[in-house]
């Protein structure tokens, strides 16, 4: 895996910060024979195309005089002597790589390919510690950023922190991060991680095996991941580990709901897998059950129920597939089903349409007849209405048609 990085971070003024660039995968093991390519470490100021290059100044995008920025890096002043941190600034920063735990498996860490970056590096094969290093501006990135290569076999790590502390007792601030990442072989994905103690790779449980980091959390960008793509999932673990472990906590409601708010942030669209949508009702429910009146209490009622209705819509599609398909008892079944589990379903005239649909198929046309009365009675403004023909009150001596209702059979939401 390649990562390319431009960051600018800033956290308020105790914590320590990391980034760091995981990989599943990315080539065989090369020979130990040396990190740095054999090109000057600390070059002078000359862009790509030969001319000079003159650092831009900047300041992370925190543009208040008045609050600067605790942190700001923009990888300006250049390449510096940084030992294990490559080219970042030791004073600064400090670098731990991992190559996985299950190295029988793998191949441990190999040689990584450098994209472009300045002269003398770009295509250049590096170890660590070369495979950390500031780069002049490119046709994609226009300043100096940080460029890391990563390439270590069954999630391997590379980890910078930031060796600043920093206190957010009673603050609020923002972090921010301008990563790109380019993968090659298995992928891999770039994550943040926010821990009371300096911890040298800090991660989840699984897949990356290491050790999590104790009072924190880790946010993990993964765009991607292990060739399963078009992913971006957010993932933070930390908030059971500090429910598990600090049942009096004075901030457990926040917790919980924050807890409870990860799983909601992964829920899908209806016609998905809804796995994540239970577990976010389910958490929802213990932190009201806990915490009945807290202010999240309340927030958590509303999304409870506007995930419930996605379960519903969730049924209702499985059983318009099974309409549409022809297994009319199996459609049946399902919407039976929904309006016994989903009495309060925000569709409801869109579920009676089509259950009386289906009873209509299956010649049961009075009970279809009932739906569809019921669709007017409680949803007389509802766009179904129109697709239902009552029939007319019949004249004196009149005989009723046989036939009393027709309808349109294209669902509005499909």
């Amino acid at each position: 895996m390649r990562r390319r990085v431009r960051s600018s971070a800033w956290l308020l003024p105790t914590v320590a910060a990391a980034l760091a660039a995981i990989g599943c995968g990315g080539g065989a093991a090369g020979p130990a024979d040396g990190g740095r390519p054999d090109v000057p470490f600390d070059p002078p100021e000359v862009g790509l195309d030969g001319g000079t290059y003159v650092p831009v100044p900047g300041n992370c995008g925190f543009d208040s005089a008045s609050s600067p920025a605790a942190f700001c890096e923009t990888f300006e002043a250049g390449p510096t002597a940084g030992g294990r941190a490559g080219e970042l600034d030791p004073a600064r920063w400090s670098a731990v790589r991992s190559a996985g735990i299950d190295t029988a498996f793998g191949g441990g860490i190999g040689k990584a390919l450098l994209p472009q970056c300045r002269p003398g590096l770009t295509d250049a094969l590096v170890l660590p510690d070369g495979d950390t290093v500031i780069c002049d501006p490119t046709t994609l990135i226009p300043t100096r950023h940080l460029m890391t290569a990563t390439a270590a076999q069954n999630y391997g790590l590379n980890t910078y922190r930031i060796r600043q502390p920093f206190d957010f007792a009673g603050r609020t601030g923002t972090i921010k991060l301008d990563v790109d990442l380019t993968n090659a072989g298995l992928l891999g994905w770039s994550a943040i991680a926010i821990a009371q103690d300096p911890s040298p790779t800090p991660s989840f449980d699984f897949p990356e095996r290491g050790s999590g980091p104790r009072n924190g959390f880790e946010i993990e960008f993964m765009g991607g991941w292990c060739n399963t793509p078009n992913t971006v999932m957010p993932v933070i673990y930390r908030y059971r580990d500090y429910l598990n472990r600090y049942p009096g906590a004075p901030k457990r409601d926040y917790a919980r709901y924050q807890f409870a708010l990860c799983y909601d942030l992964e829920h899908e669209k209806p016609d998905r897998d809804q796995t994540a949508t239970r577990e976010a009702i389910d958490q929802y429910r213990n932190l009201i059950r806990e915490f009945p009146d807290s202010g999240y209490a309340g927030a958590g009622r509303e999304r409870i129920r506007v995930l419930t209705d996605l379960l519903a819509e969730h049924d209702f599609g499985v059983g318009y597939f099974y309409l549409r398909k022809g297994a009319t008892a199996s459609a049946l079944g399902r919407f039976t089903t929904l309006e016994e589990r989903f009495p309060d379903y925000g569709a409801k005239d869109k579920l009676y349409y089509y259950h009386a649909k289906a009873l209509e198929r299956l010649g049961r046309k009075d009970e279809a007849q009932t739906y569809y009365g019921k669709i007017v009675q409680e949803f007389p403004k509802s766009d179904y209405v129109k697709k239902v023909k009552l029939p007319a009150a019949p004249k004196e001596g009149q005989k009723p048609p046989e036939t009393a209702i027709t309808v349109d059979t294209k669902p509005q939401s499909q």
